[in-house]
């Protein structure tokens, strides 16, 4: 399971016009899950939750609005099924009628997801293709090649560092005959095949 890692005091911080009781983050292999709750909502108009990897930059990734019920204990949960492998950070935005706003505290989730280092769709293809690139380590060089089914390398693409990657190889693919062809990562010392189908 996923850890979480609180930052500044373990009390929540206090403001009307709501009471912030808890938030947590648990991790699995479909995403991260977020629980929060919270007690005594006067004018609260929605929640808006925030992501971000370094815990400085944070965007909005999620609304959710205020229970029905402002006097009584509420409990929301949201489920962030963007998020990939390492960790992140989140924090809830509350909102008021009036446009007003507090933050809750700052939670670090580790994620379970597993990095897969190459993958692509759809398979099998024919005049378009998507693949997604992803490494852990920012100091290997890289290489993306295909090659036939001969083993003749057809296309080799060197890449600087990075996290995540999409290529976008549609007009490659639309000059490719039909057949089979092998897809690689070579990211330092470790190298991942797969298989692509090209049917016409």
């Amino acid at each position: 399971m996923g850890h979480t890692f609180y930052f500044g005091s373990n009390a929540m911080s206090n403001p009307l016009p709501l009471t912030w009781l808890s938030f947590d983050g648990r991790s699995d292999q479909t995403g991260i899950a977020l629980e929060w709750s919270t007690a005594t909502e006067i004018n609260n108009n929605h929640f808006e939750i925030e992501r971000s990897v370094d815990g400085i930059e944070f965007l909005e990734v999620g609304k959710k609005e205020a229970a029905s019920n402002p006097l009584k204990k509420n409990i929301y949960q949201w489920r962030d099924g963007k998020a990939t492998a390492g960790h992140f950070y989140y924090r809830i935005k509350q909102v008021d009628h009036d446009n007003k706003f507090d933050y809750s505290k700052v939670i670090r989730v580790e994620s379970d997801k597993k990095l897969e280092p190459l993958l692509f769709f759809p398979n099998p293809c024919s005049d378009h293709l998507s693949v997604q690139l992803s490494s852990v380590n920012h100091q290997n060089s890289k290489t993306f090649t295909v090659r036939n089914k001969e083993g003749l390398v057809i296309k080799d693409v060197p890449l600087n560092d990075f996290q995540f990657l999409e290529l976008d190889l549609s007009d490659f693919v639309r000059e490719l005959p039909s057949g089979i062809y092998i897809l690689s990562l070579a990211d330092g010392d470790a190298l991942t095949h797969q298989k692509l189908i090209v049917q016409k």
